[in-house]
């Protein structure tokens, strides 16, 4: 009798919320290739969560040898959503991803993967176009593509006060080395916290990243040239793509309407307002 008291006892506390979960991942790892236990597991609400993903990557990692290509794709999903993964966890993430991009160019799960990766090495443009190639191979409905694509995006254009000379502000020639720009950041004497020495820090942080001084450099050229002005035949092809993404087009020639404004955004998308400037 006591037995069977204790395998009662065992029985309820299977059924708590957080075994049910780890019960699914354990069935997930037994059944035949041709069953899709990745979909199973991303639907679990647990899985949701980052220490989730965390058991589910760690489990995983116990039987990499013998992954089938769902529970890869799940590997790289998983890998997505921590922030933090051993070296051993990125060689898997990447040796899976390629796999699944060799058999299938647009496998979402691989795409994001891979856009993390970039991500995580700085390269916030490859991470970008990775991440919008990923969002259009999801029908533009993959919220985790979505939300890297803004990430990098974020990166990118991070908001460059217009009105700042960087090179100015450091005293140092356009196109100068990064090198120059550090030494010159070093050699100014402006008091701490004073506005000459905000602008300064603001300066040395644009053009010692390579992305935003290159978007920096893009927009002071215009400007220098007397503004972006109305004509977006030339403009930014990866906000062209952008606009794909989001079902909007910019022939050839394209020019903005007189006194037309344009917004850009992904709270509601990319939104155009024309009118009279009011």
């Amino acid at each position: 009798m006591p037995a069977a008291r204790t395998k009662s006892a065992k029985i309820r506390v299977v059924k708590k919320p957080v075994m049910a979960v780890a019960a699914v991942r354990k069935r997930a790892l037994v059944v035949q290739p041709d069953d899709d236990p990745a979909s199973l597991l991303i639907k679990a609400t647990a899985l949701r969560t980052a220490s989730a993903w965390s058991e589910l990557l760690s489990l995983l990692d116990q039987h990499v040898p013998a992954l089938h290509l769902p529970l890869k794709a799940l590997y790289c999903r998983a890998f997505y959503h921590l922030a933090e993964t051993t070296p051993k966890q990125l060689a898997s993430a990447e040796g899976f991803a390629t796999e699944l991009l060799t058999s299938d160019p647009v496998q979402i799960d691989a795409l994001l993967c891979k856009g993390r990766i970039a991500s995580s090495k700085g390269e916030a443009r490859s991470a970008a176009d990775t991440a919008l190639e990923a969002f259009k191979a999801s029908g533009y409905k993959d919220e985790d593509a979505l939300a890297l694509l803004q990430e990098s995006q974020a990166k990118l254009r991070k908001p460059v006060q217009e009105e700042q000379d960087h090179y100015a502000a450091l005293c140092v020639a356009p196109g100068a080395p990064i090198e120059v720009v550090r030494a010159a950041h070093a050699a100014l004497q402006h008091p701490p916290g004073s506005s000459e020495a905000a602008a300064a820090d603001l300066a040395l942080e644009v053009l010692s990243d390579t992305d935003r001084r290159a978007a920096y450099d893009t927009a002071r050229s215009h400007r220098l040239s007397g503004g972006f002005g109305r004509d977006f035949s030339g403009g930014s092809e990866l906000l062209q793509r952008l606009g794909e993404a989001l079902g909007l087009k910019f022939p050839p020639g394209f020019v903005f309407p007189p006194n037309g404004r344009f917004q850009g955004g992904f709270g509601g998308g990319i939104e155009f307002t024309w009118g009279d400037g009011a």
